[in-house]
């Protein structure tokens, strides 16, 4: 579950679906790229550009779902030294941050057990500092996957 990510797909095929409509492209081009983005949407959030180290599903989820505004020194445990290319993404430390924070909080069985699922919640929280407000969000995705 990534909402972001396929509400992208979601913008790419309405603004197909638009242009064929319009007649702007032939039949024949218009198959081709349906394909295209049915191949992208198969082949899942890797297909995207992401820093080396969002390397799994879980990761590219939290990070295509922050807050935009969050910044790399905002977040927590600023004395880690990460392996990453921030220089050029500086969306990539706070979500290897709250992915460590949730990895770290989370115990067996946690989905469906309240006292589990707060500590998770209280995990996410803390990892964002002051940018608390999309902690739910950030929520409901982690316990929607699989990798956590």
């Amino acid at each position: 579950m990534n909402p972001k990510y396929y509400e992208k797909m979601s913008a790419v095929l309405e603004a197909l679906i638009k242009q064929r409509r319009e007649e702007a492209i032939e039949y024949e081009a218009y198959l081709k790229k349906v394909i295209e983005l049915v191949e992208q949407v198969r082949n899942g959030e890797a297909g995207g550009s992401y820093p080396a180290s969002i390397n799994n599903g879980a990761l590219r989820a939290i990070y295509d779902n922050r807050p935009a505004e969050l910044p790399a020194d905002r977040v927590a445990e600023p004395d880690v030294r990460w392996e990453t290319d921030s220089e050029t993404d500086p969306r990539e430390v706070p979500a290897l941050v709250v992915d460590r924070a949730i990895r770290q909080a989370r115990m067996a069985d946690w989905r469906g057990h309240p006292i589990k699922e707060k500590r998770i919640g209280r995990a996410i929280r803390d990892a964002l500092g002051p940018f608390k407000a999309c902690t739910k969000t950030i929520f409901e995705i982690v316990k929607a996957r699989s990798e956590y």
